[in-house]
């Protein structure tokens, strides 16, 4: 906190001063953490996935270039069209593509709950069945991911 020491409060006016000094520099931590949680949540899902096939960073990195959206958009919590349903194919292709959970997806795409990426993955299913132009993405997208082996990755 800064070096700061607090006073050894004898009054109450004090030790309430004293705990709002503590609590404004954790308010000020906190929303500095915070910042960071997307950026260590990409890595911790790239070293954990670094021994399978696909990692979900590949799979996130390739549905953000189709789709012409940024990796932060497709984690944050937008929830507009153009945002909503590249992440819905990023998580159906992570639960297709990876040996990962709907817990561990959901927590890869902005701590999101397990129902979500389930919903994520029906939906997709669904709206491929009904439309073969989002099959021929999906299918395209799938070949982009997997053309690039793990051994033949430039580290």
């Amino acid at each position: 906190m800064k070096g700061r020491r607090l006073s050894n409060p004898s009054t109450p006016q004090e030790r309430e001063t004293d705990l709002r000094v503590v609590l404004a520099e954790l308010h000020v931590i906190a929303h500095a953490v915070s910042a960071l949680v997307p950026r260590v949540r990409i890595a911790i899902g790239a070293a954990v996935d670094e021994c399978a096939n696909v990692r979900m960073i590949d799979i996130l990195n390739a549905t953000s270039e189709c789709f012409g959206v940024s990796q932060n958009d497709i984690l944050s919590l937008r929830r507009t069209m153009n945002i909503v349903r590249p992440r819905q194919i990023a998580m159906y292709l992570c639960r297709k593509l990876t040996r990962r959970s709907y817990s561990e997806i959901g927590m890869f795409f902005g701590d999101r709950d397990h129902t979500t990426v389930l919903h994520a993955v029906h939906v997709v299913i669904r709206l491929a069945d009904q439309d073969s132009n989002l099959t021929e993405k999906i299918r395209l997208l799938t070949d982009e991911i997997l053309k690039e082996k793990p051994n033949d990755r430039n580290r």
